[in-house]
């Protein structure tokens, strides 16, 4: 362990409760946002949650049609 500007870094696999915490939160986060429209989650130690969350919207363009030349119209 050093201490970098007033931040304790330890070794996670130093301490297999920590690590298991640690990996349950990392799961739990990677399947949410894989499995919703979720985007960003700030969790308070209250267990109040903001959740902000992206909606994408797929448009059906047609296809831009070609004019179709008129009876006195030659090229």
């Amino acid at each position: 362990r050093f201490l970098l500007f007033c931040l304790e870094i330890g070794n996670l696999e130093d301490d297999q409760d920590l690590q298991d915490l640690v990996l349950s939160v990392f799961h739990t986060t990677t399947h949410t946002f894989n499995a919703t429209p979720a985007v960003k989650i700030i969790e308070n130690h209250l267990g109040k949650a903001f959740v902000k969350q992206s909606q994408q919207l797929v448009l059906q363009v047609p296809p831009p049609q070609t004019p179709t030349p008129s009876k006195g119209d030659t090229p």
